[in-house]
């Protein structure tokens, strides 16, 4: 499998990036990447996405930026998945954007966009933090056990767990007690997994890093 080399934070120029007013939301690219909001000279948001104008069509935070005067959105065009995760990590820890982790302002939690997608909340309880944060929060901070890993690659690649047990012929219930780890697969079984999901059984293991 081919590394894949990241670009630093301190690489990325915003002033070269492509950019839209947030008030041109509908004018985004359905296009993956990673975007950055910005207010005047302030980085107030970063996150990535498989689709920008899908995303920002229902973003848990178009409530309270379009109260706001002078929000741009800045992307970086970004087709891997894993790719735009760990940039979009490495890219919030060095720009330090103000509302990255910080709870939403009362009455735009009260008042969603419409076709609100809780998968994008970053106010959910625990267990959801837990499963929807994995491409970042689980990259970065707890990518400790092998089923960890197991199951960052599957969400990474779209993959519900009832179709890569299929893929390597064992159960859905098999493969959650191994994402659980209460589970250990023998190595033909981890070899079958790491090829569904175009990774190296040492990058499951843990032997080399997944990016």
């Amino acid at each position: 499998m081919t590394q894949i080399y990241l670009p630093f934070p301190e690489m990325i120029n915003l002033a070269t990036l492509p950019s839209l007013p947030l008030s041109r939301r509908s004018c985004l690219p359905e296009e993956p990447g990673v975007y950055f909001v910005v207010q005047q000279t302030r980085i107030r948001y970063i996150g990535q996405t498989q689709s920008l104008k899908t995303r920002w069509a229902q973003h848990h935070r178009l409530e309270q930026y379009l109260k706001e005067d002078d929000m741009v959105i800045a992307w970086l065009p970004l087709s891997k998945t894993l790719t735009r995760s760990a940039i979009e990590r490495a890219c919030i820890n060095y720009f330090t954007p103000l509302d990255n982790g910080k709870r939403l302002p009362r009455q735009a939690m009260a008042l969603p966009p419409r076709h609100y997608d809780s998968r994008y909340n970053t106010t959910v309880n625990k267990k959801e933090t837990v499963y929807i944060k994995t491409e970042n929060r689980l990259t970065f901070e707890k990518l400790n056990t092998l089923g960890k890993r197991l199951r960052l690659c599957r969400h990474a690649h779209g993959l519900r767990a009832m179709a890569l047990a299929s893929m390597v012929d064992i159960t859905p219930n098999y493969l959650s007690l191994v994402e659980h780890d209460r589970k250990v697969p023998g190595l033909a079984m981890l070899q079958k997994l790491a090829t569904a999901l175009q990774v190296t059984s040492s990058q499951l293991l843990g032997e080399t890093p997944l990016f």
